[in-house]
């Protein structure tokens, strides 16, 4: 008996398990998700001025890479929100 899906059953039955993956990731509230602690403690650790804020010289380093990505406003700053959100 040949098990294997045909192309667009397949095709339902792997979008109908994305969406279901998508919707429980996107059911906690924001301040119950990782990224919310993440954010939090990385920008208390690199903010070496203390201002809440962080920019690419308190970066540095192997997060200097990742900074472009975490500063989705272009200010050259990056702060607690930015941070949550490119997690």
């Amino acid at each position: 008996m040949n098990r294997r899906l045909p192309g667009k059953d397949a095709c339902l039955v792997v979008g109908a398990l994305v969406a279901t993956l998508l919707a429980i990731a996107g059911s906690a509230p924001a301040e119950q998700r990782p990224g919310r602690w993440w954010a939090e403690q990385l920008l208390k650790r690199l903010d070496a001025d203390g201002d809440g804020k962080l920019t690419k010289d308190e970066v540095g380093g192997q997060n200097a890479q990742r900074f472009d990505w975490w500063d989705a406003i272009g200010d050259g700053v990056v702060d607690v929100a930015e941070l949550r959100a490119s997690v």
